[in-house]
């Protein structure tokens, strides 16, 4: 079976199996996930220091997150899931007048990215797509953000979410049962899949559960 190497942030490194869209595209590819819960647009690029040789038939997806996004080591225990979650500050950066400037830098940051005072950044990213021509790469985003100075050559998704959607609280903002399908669909489009989309069969368990049924 063909090779579909995936990267990006939480929207790859997502381990829900009844409905993730990867989900539906193992069906059509050996799926290689590779992206990082949290994963800033430096990281998802170093990401590809995993990409193993290529092997003909080899494709990429590649999930950029939003152009503000610092690495989320720096944040200390700013919010209590950044002291849950595997990737913990050092002791050093539980200052929260310190977290907060990050903030404020990550928000000008992504002010930066939509002004075009980043566009040597774009201009890698253009090239980079360019560099891996043979892995035929999709380049999307969920970053409204992200995706207004890259029209040309990014797609942005955008889907029903999992708190839209019943199935998680608010302020999960990732792709839904449906949303996730809706992926699907979009990448099966990008991808040129030859063979016919499967089907979409929500996890009647996961609906019960959420009294969607």
């Amino acid at each position: 079976m063909k090779r579909l190497f995936c990267f990006g942030d939480s929207f790859v490194d997502w381990h829900i199996p009844e409905y993730h869209w990867t989900y539906y595209l193992s069906k059509h590819y050996e799926v290689h996930k590779l992206g990082k819960f949290g994963a800033d647009n430096y990281s998802i690029l170093f990401q590809l220091g995993n990409l193993p040789d290529y092997v003909e038939g080899d494709r990429i997806v590649m999930v950029f997150t939003n152009p503000g996004r610092l690495p989320r080591k720096y944040y200390g225990e700013r919010k209590k899931e950044f002291t849950e979650e595997k990737y913990n500050a050092p002791i050093f950066h539980k200052n929260f007048t310190f977290s907060q400037r990050l903030d404020l830098l990550s928000y000008y940051e992504e002010q930066r990215w939509i002004n075009r005072e980043r566009d040597i950044e774009i201009s890698f990213l253009k090239n980079l797509k360019k560099w891996l021509s043979n892995y035929r790469p999709v380049f999307v985003t969920w970053s409204d953000s992200f995706y207004s100075p890259t029209v040309d050559f990014v797609t942005c998704i955008k889907t029903t979410s999992n708190y839209e959607e019943g199935v998680a609280g608010e302020g999960d903002f990732h792709p839904g049962p449906k949303g996730c399908y809706n992926w699907y669909e979009k990448l099966h489009f990008l991808l040129e899949i030859e063979e016919s989309k499967v089907e979409f069969k929500p996890n009647l368990k996961i609906y019960k559960e959420n009294k969607l049924l």
